[in-house]
């Protein structure tokens, strides 16, 4: 006799859901410039939008939502503005 199993569907993300949890995680992350990215979701990509003033801030603020659950790719379109030379 043959057992037919279902197997249990992955949930689908809801857009809101995820930007709004890469936010937050970017916003407790204790690095006051990540509060300021914007973050969209669309079919498992986040992308990341804003200004930072370095390269580290960059990659970090990548890696910070990295685990947020429905991210499948990361788009970083954040920006490094360097501080001016006096």
């Amino acid at each position: 006799m043959i057992r037919r199993v279902e197997c249990p569907t992955k949930p689908v993300a809801q857009p809101l859901d995820v930007a709004e949890a890469a936010k937050q995680r970017l916003k407790r992350s204790g690095y006051k410039p990540l509060g300021t990215i914007r973050c969209r979701y669309h079919e498992g990509m986040v992308f990341l939008r804003g200004c930072v003033n370095s390269y580290y801030l960059k990659q970090l603020a990548q890696e910070t939502i990295r685990n947020v659950a429905g991210v499948e790719q990361i788009v970083n379109e954040i920006e490094v503005v360097l501080p001016a030379q006096p």
